[in-house]
This record gives structure tokens, C-alpha cells and sequence, in this order.
């Protein structure tokens, strides 16, 4: 499940540097990685809810009870809540009281997924779904909290997931040659089956391959569900040193594959439409 996550906010930055995001291309790439993201974090609740947790007395069936009721009452309350709250204050900008009581649903929605036993962070997405999108909101929200995330909790996330990341814990050729079968599993698992996926839909080789390169990006996506999966004791030290590795590297080779290929930018498309246009 690790290897099949892909970095939606990572790949749509490249795609809006490339000027590719309201391509045939990139929109496809973009709609296949939310579905596959989306995917993915249901099946990461459903893994870590079937978990034992020491920590906890509540046994599997009333953790799967207690996540029912949960699930019912944020879709079946919170989310008609969010509807009315938006109807009433759509044309106005976002106050602080209503960005209190976002922040609250937030927080409370997280508390309760973590003592059912599910990661916080499944509590605080599932919050955000059931609010409305309202494009003046999202954007003074990103704008509020963007210097408290890229400045002060995301080192210390990178950090905390560099201090994990054990290095010296792969020596030998036994644990590279780990590495490598894990690295290929990853990448042909990914970029193969979205390149025989784009074929199969009729997409020429070259947009085929694109598609599966910008499919294989990982990046921060990658290293949160690594995260949560190591604190949940799913894997040793040792293969989560490999897993970064192989999101960093299968990140990294994003950008090239799509030059060597030849897919170029939307940028320069209307440049050589004007110039043949000026000739």
C-alpha cells in the first residue's frame, strides 16, 4: 500500500511549473492521483483500525463500532452543518469565529480517530471533506497557516523523518540488493500499470510513459504514510530506511523522464504557435 501512494500536492506543483495542469495530460494525471490517494488512506484506516494496539482496552469490534459511529456522525451531522454554515457566510470573507470553528471540527474530529485507535490524521481529513469548497476561504486559509506549516512544522516533520532514517542500517549487498528489488517494485507496480492503464485507454507511448512517470511521484505524501505506519510498528527501521529511498528516488525521477521523452510545456507550445503564427 506504500508503494502505491502518489504525492498530489508535489505532482500538482510540477505540473503548474511546467504549465501542464490544464493539459489532456496533466488533468488526467491529476484526477488518477486523487483517486489513488484517496484510495489509499481508506485503506491505511482500515489497516491501522485492524491493528492490535497495546496501548488501548478496546478490543477490534468496538473500534470498528465506535469508527462506525464516527463515520456516521460526520457525514450524517457535521458535513449538513458545514452546508448550512456555508450557505449563511458564502459571501463573506473568512472570520475568525468561523475559522475557529473550523479549526475546532478539525481538532475534535482528530482526537475522536485517535481513540478509536485510527492515525489523528485520518480524523483531520475526513473533516475537510465534509466541508464545502469555497475558493476565498481555501485561500485565506492557505495564506494563514502557510508560514506556521513551511516554517515551523514541516522541518521539524523532515527532521523527525531524517532522524528515522537509518543509513547505516543498510550495508551489505544482501540489504542493497533489498533495496533494488524493493526500488523495482515500486516503479514497475506504479509506472507500469498506469502505462498499460493509458494504453489500454488508447493513449499513444510517449503520453503512456509521461503518465507513469508523474503517477510515480511520492514525495511528502510517501513519507507521512511511512510515518504513521512506523509508529504503528508495521515495519523495522531497516525497511522504512529503504522506503524513504525509494520515495526519494522515485520522486526524484519525475521531472526527467518526462524530458527525455520529449513532453514539453504548455509555455512552450504557445510559443512556437505565436512564432509560426508571427512567420
Amino acid at each position: 500500500m506504500q508503494m502505491s501512494i502518489t504525492a498530489f500536492p508535489v505532482l500538482a506543483r510540477i505540473l503548474e511549473e511546467r504549465q501542464m495542469q490544464s493539459t489532456p495530460l496533466g488533468t488526467t494525471a491529476l484526477m488518477c492521483a486523487a483517486v489513488d490517494d484517496v484510495s489509499a488512506w481508506i485503506l491505511l484506516a482500515i489497516a491501522l483500525t485492524l491493528v492490535p494496539h497495546t496501548s488501548q482496552s478496546m478490543g477490534l469490534p468496538y473500534r470498528l463500532l465506535w469508527l462506525g459511529i464516527y463515520l456516521a456522525v460526520m457525514v450524517g451531522s457535521v458535513r449538513p452543518l458545514g452546508k448550512w454554515l456555508i450557505e449563511r457566510r458564502k459571501t463573506a470573507a473568512l472570520s475568525y469565529e468561523v475559522m475557529g470553528i473550523i479549526l475546532a471540527v478539525v481538532l475534535a474530529s482528530s482526537a475522536a480517530t485517535e481513540a478509536i485507535g485510527v492515525h489523528p490524521l485520518f480524523g483531520a481529513f475526513l473533516a475537510g471533506v465534509c466541508f464545502p469548497r469555497i475558493p476565498l476561504w481555501q485561500s485565506t486559509l492557505r495564506t494563514r497557516f502557510d508560514t506556521v506549516v513551511s516554517v515551523l512544522l514541516l522541518p521539524f516533520f523532515f527532521t523527525l523523518t531524517g532522524m528515522r532514517t537509518r543509513l547505516d542500517l543498510l550495508h551489505g549487498v544482501r540489504i542493497w540488493c533489498w533495496t533494488a528489488v524493493i526500488l523495482a517494485i515500486a516503479i514497475a507496480g506504479k509506472m507500469g500499470g498506469a502505462v498499460l492503464a493509458a494504453r489500454w485507454t488508447g493513449q499513444d507511448w510517449k503520453d503512456a510513459w509521461a503518465l507513469g512517470a508523474l503517477l510515480n511521484t511520492r514525495g511528502l505524501v510517501e513519507l507521512i504514510v511511512l510515518n504513521i505506519a512506523y509508529n504503528a510498528h508495521v515495519f523495522s527501521p531497516a525497511l522504512f530506511t529503504m522506503l524513504v529511498v525509494m520515495a526519494l528516488i522515485t520522486t526524484a525521477m519525475t521531472t526527467p523522464i518526462p524530458n527525455f521523452l520529449g513532453v514539453r510545456n504548455s509555455g512552450d507550445h504557445r510559443r512556437d504557435s505565436a512564432a509560426g503564427e508571427a512567420a
